[in-house]
């Protein structure tokens, strides 16, 4: 390749990292999760005493989609085990587990539209 290749290549490579899209949300042991075509950000947020459970879906154009937020209790995100999921049987699965009862596991289902199947 010749030299004004080469510099093509790098200009076009440096201006897609620039319009890159960002989400910034304000989770506690925050992780992402991606499931039919859509991203689902998840995690705690605390407030005051209280310790919610929130996940945010997006398109995978990082349009935001929905919301959902499951309410843990008087608890802090280190009262808890990492947040597991999993996408079996076609829907989203959320277990939370308190570090200090590790044979009890709390159960979020929920579908792609985030509407509450199981708690």
């Amino acid at each position: 390749m010749g030299r004004i290749s080469q510099i093509l290549i790098v200009l076009v490579g440096f201006t897609s990292l620039v319009n890159g899209q960002t989400i910034k949300r304000n989770l506690l042991s925050a992780n992402v999760l991606s499931f039919r075509n859509s991203l689902y950000v998840y995690g705690y947020e605390q407030s005051q005493a209280n310790l919610k459970f929130k996940c945010f879906s997006y398109s995978s154009k990082l349009q935001a989609k929905d919301s959902i937020e499951l309410n843990l209790g008087k608890h802090t995100p280190s009262d808890y085990l990492e947040i597991s999921t999993d996408t079996m049987h076609d829907v989203l699965n959320f277990y939370f587990q308190l570090a200090n009862q590790k044979n009890v596991v709390s159960l979020l289902r929920v579908n792609d539209s985030l509407k509450i199947i199981a708690t």
